[in-house]
């Protein structure tokens, strides 16, 4: 039979219909090797299965998961490390990175700028995105979370009895690494996350104008631990159920608003603490159900409006070496302690403007209705030092006997009891209910 022209385009294009054509790169080439074979530029569509690391982006490419691909390390080194300048990753589930403390093993490792991590879910990996020495780095809808048991000879376990070299055990805390660490880094952002069973949640460590917002971090020894970190920008963050909430320390210019330090208890624990921090701004922020509140040692030139320092074992711990301090229109109240003074504290401010703080504990008398009273507060440490070489003190203060010694030393104090003075402190709102009263919601 002769087929004319007309008559095999016909049977092609039956043959095409039935039998689709196959781009066969993309069905047999692994993922690093379509890395290596993109343009700069190129979005590479990954969908679903398992995709083994160690992976390595060394040129300005999108990563896209769809169906939420696996990318899965042999704990060897980094999960994904980024090495080109504007690297997109988004949409996967990341695990079994190294576990070398040393060499920052880490399910994604960054050491370009401009990098995107976006929308991934982080897991059994020592570090979740660890960002190194590159700026204008992008983290944001994550969850991670730290790992928390591997096999024995991961972690250079002793292995003897019935525990094998296949064997399963715990990953104590502090063998894990940070949910997410910044190192000698400017220009990010960390934004809407979620962080949860790592060593620190959100590690700073000489790390410039960045913003950290609407994270929420937990299960963590510090929600975020601080150092040598100026000029950032921090809000709308809760951290709660950490050994620490915040630890800021050696830094300055910082801005706190509207966070949440909440439920952060233990031997030692705080929500929010200030150590060697200068000229920052806490503003909206609420502590709440910890052990102390907020903790300020050897800080100078701070500024705390708004806040709300309530329902605490201590509600305020202040060295006599942070100075020039100003607190006005906060509440402070409901603590098992309102004050802690470790030293005298005389040269801390705490009225602006001709108006004081909210003492929620305190009565008051406004004579004139202006909202301030015509008594000045101030507020005893009764118990000092002895509060720490005798916590079972703490079950006096609301004893009958206490509280009158209190109001008696509040109206005239005696040498050797250290207090501050309120001269303007604020009568009760009128506006609505004490939003101290206002139970948090679930934080997760």
């Amino acid at each position: 039979m002769r087929f004319t022209r007309s008559t095999w385009l016909i049977l092609t294009g039956i043959a095409l219909a039935v039998f689709p054509p196959v781009n066969l790169a993309a069905e047999t080439l692994s993922l690093q090797e379509r890395i290596d074979r993109a343009a700069p530029g190129d979005e590479i569509r990954v969908d679903g299965g398992v995709h083994h690391g160690e992976l390595v982006v060394d040129r300005p490419v999108i990563l896209t998961g769809i169906n939420r691909p696996h990318l899965k390390g042999g704990r060897e080194g980094h999960t994904v490390a980024i090495r080109a300048e504007n690297v997109t990753l988004r949409g996967f589930r990341i695990s079994g990175s190294g576990l070398n403390l040393s060499r920052d093993h880490a399910a994604v490792h960054i050491s370009a700028a401009g990098a995107r991590i976006l929308e991934n879910e982080i897991a059994d990996s020592l570090h979740g995105v660890y960002v190194r020495g590159v700026d204008g780095v992008r983290i944001e809808g994550n969850r991670i979370r730290g790992i928390e048991e591997t096999e024995a000879e991961n972690i250079g376990a002793v292995v003897t009895g019935t525990v094998g070299a296949g064997d399963m055990c715990s990953v104590s805390r502090d063998r894990r690494g940070n949910g997410i660490h910044f190192w000698k880094s400017s220009g990010n952002t960390v934004r809407g996350n979620e962080v949860s069973g790592v060593r620190d949640g959100i590690y700073f460590s000489f790390t410039r104008q960045s913003r950290v917002e609407n994270n929420l971090v937990y299960d963590a020894r510090y929600g975020l631990h601080y150092m040598y970190s100026d000029n950032n920008y921090l809000s709308g963050n809760t951290f709660t159920n950490n050994s620490a909430g915040a630890a800021l320390m050696f830094s300055k210019e910082v801005v706190l608003r509207e966070n949440n330090f909440v439920e952060n208890r233990g031997p030692r624990a705080y929500g929010l603490l200030l150590h060697n921090v200068d000229r920052s701004t806490l503003e909206n922020n609420r502590m709440k159900h910890n052990r102390i509140g907020y903790y300020m040692q050897n800080s100078h030139a701070n500024t705390a409006r708004r806040n709300d320092f309530v329902r605490n074992y201590i509600g305020l711990r202040l060295t006599s070496s942070s100075t020039g301090n100003l607190f006005a229109h906060n509440q402070v109240g409901h603590n098992l302690h309102n004050i802690d003074l470790a030293g005298r504290d005389n040269r801390n401010d705490w009225q602006e403007n001709g108006k004081g703080n909210r003492w929620l504990d305190s009565p008051t008398l406004d004579l004139d209705r202006d909202g301030v009273s015509e008594l000045p507060h101030r507020e005893v440490d009764l118990f000092g030092p002895s509060r720490d070489d005798f916590p079972f003190i703490a079950f006096l203060s609301e004893s009958p006997g206490m509280k009158v010694l209190r109001f008696a030393l509040q109206r005239a104090p005696v040498p050797g009891i250290h207090f501050i003075t309120d001269t303007r402190p604020l009568a009760p709102s009128r506006r609505g209910p004490d939003p101290s009263e206002i139970e948090a919601g679930s934080a997760r």
